[in-house]
């Protein structure tokens, strides 16, 4: 879920006027980025997903009440079944439901007056719901050019590829291991258990990534593939991150958060020393292919998020969330033939998260010198989710050791 702090956006082209050919939009001319190194210039940069802001830009979303993305869960249906998703219950099960898309134009619409420039699907699966390429062509169509669709990817074809690189949407995939080329049975094993399906599911999955690159969404700076950290999986982070720079795909580690806030989520964990150990890896990775140098930063290890001041969720029943992952609900809108943006915005959940500061959080993050530089308190959804009080530190911090 990916950028290097402080990366700036590289598709501000604000386009207008696109109009709606079947499922498809306006085509425009291809683009080509570079990024300057020491050595010159290498033919890549990170898909920014997630913003850094400046306190002077926080102040004023937080003044104004504006807006910046909303990341809509589309469906809750979805083919994989990864442990810890938060679209399932205890039994894991799920609950079948889309957003209609006479509603998804209705939050685009209102959100626009409060300065709404970027759009997230996500689900569930986004594209196991029917309109999924209507959902995308109407947000630009409305002059939102920043459009992401996280992908278990099973359902992608050729064509999507294409559709994707016309329209410059970012797509963020999944990968739990080192490689797509001829892995170990260990390998395809450790991938099967992280989407909790077999073998032959995760070849397939595999298998899509190669299509994609075949098709060269990644050429154009707009495909990342994310990786959900354990201590399970650790062991492949260092394979994983070496594959995605080899293949100009921006690489996210994001480390596990169980949103039940019970102590016995930690065991899901990597230890201080293992991650100590993988930073320095990939660091030296990036080091030697000329990426500008990071720090770690929570939840995503190579960036923090920035969420908190920026986002809300939208569930397919309308629920309204501080973002897509949020268990907490601040309230329905189902029906509603106006959505009170203003009222939602000053709820005491979001006013908590757009309120933080290295001054205002608590615990390990209180005073942290990282806060100010992207970090911003690591996933709140991790301190929301346990119940504990808004403001308080992020509770697997890993980067206090490091």
């Amino acid at each position: 879920m990916v950028m290097l702090s402080g990366h700036s956006y590289l598709y501000r082209m604000f386009i207008k006027n696109l109009s709606l050919v079947g499922l498809e939009c306006e085509e425009k001319s291809d683009d080509h980025f570079f990024v300057s190194t020491g050595e010159g210039q290498k033919e890549h940069q990170d898909v920014e997903l997630r913003e850094t802001l400046s306190k002077e830009e926080i102040k004023r979303i937080q003044e104004e009440k504006l807006l910046r993305l909303i990341e809509f869960n589309i469906t809750n249906t979805c083919q994989l079944r990864c442990p810890g998703c938060y679209k399932m219950d205890d039994t894991g099960k799920q609950h079948e439901q889309r957003l209609p898309f006479e509603r998804y134009q209705k939050y685009i619409e209102m959100g626009m007056r409060r300065g709404l420039r970027s759009i997230w699907l996500l689900g569930g699966e986004p594209t196991m719901h029917p309109q999924w390429k209507d959902f995308l062509c109407h947000a630009k169509d409305q002059g939102i050019d920043d459009l992401m669709l996280f992908s278990n990817m099973l359902n992608l074809q050729p064509a999507d590829i294409q559709f994707f690189i016309r329209n410059k949407v970012k797509v963020v995939g999944k990968l739990n291991i080192g490689t797509i080329h001829a892995p170990s049975e260990d390998e395809l094993c450790m991938q099967a258990a992280m989407i909790g399906r077999t073998e032959s599911v995760a070849q397939t999955m595999l298998q899509k990534i190669k299509m994609i690159l075949d098709e060269g969404l990644q050429d154009h700076n707009l495909f990342a593939l994310e990786n959900l950290l354990r201590g399970e999986n650790i062991e492949y982070a260092i394979g994983f991150w070496q594959f995605c720079r080899d293949n100009h795909i921006t690489p996210n580690l994001e480390m596990f958060c169980d949103f039940s806030g019970q102590e016995s989520s930690k065991r899901n964990l990597p230890s201080d020393t293992e991650l100590k150990s993988l930073v320095q890896a990939i660091q030296a990775i990036d080091k030697n292919m000329g990426f500008p140098e990071w720090e770690p930063m929570v939840p995503h290890i190579s960036h923090g998020c920035s969420l908190n001041y920026t986002a809300i969720g939208v569930d397919p029943n309308e629920d309204i969330l501080p973002c897509a992952a949020s268990n907490i609900v601040i309230t329905n809108t189902a029906g509603d033939e106006e959505i009170d943006y203003e009222k939602i915005l000053c709820n005491p959940v979001i006013q908590a998260r757009r309120n933080l500061s290295k001054d205002t959080v608590k615990g390990v993050c209180n005073g942290c010198d990282k806060f100010d530089r992207g970090c911003s308190g690591g996933c709140r959804n991790a301190v929301e989710a346990g119940r504990r009080d808004p403001y308080e530190g992020y509770p697997d911090c890993i980067i206090k050791n490091l």
